[in-house]
């Protein structure tokens, strides 16, 4: 699955992105993307794997992972396609 999507936009400052998800005016979940996670999930987005997404941002795989594991978590997300699903959904890509 590729899906274009812009690392800068939803952006609030250089740090982060807070989102709020207003389809339930109760409950309204807020997630805070750093912008290296999202730019991950950019890479993401165009195909890239764990690998290349290591080679283009100049750090180890397993920071890669790490930035994973972290955007699964805040997105409660078991699959780099659901976090692609759900960060759409929040309005961060």
């Amino acid at each position: 699955m590729n899906i274009t999507i812009n690392p800068e936009s939803s952006m609030i400052g250089n740090e982060s992105a807070d989102i709020h998800n207003n389809k339930n005016h109760n409950a309204i979940p807020r997630i805070s993307v750093t912008y290296r996670q999202k730019e991950v999930l950019y890479l993401i987005g165009l195909g890239l794997s764990n690998d290349e997404i290591a080679c283009h941002l100049h750090v180890a795989e397993s920071t890669v992972k790490k930035y994973l594991k972290k955007v699964f978590e805040k997105l409660g997300a078991g699959s780099k396609r659901e976090a692609l699903q759900k960060a759409s959904e929040f309005g961060l890509i």
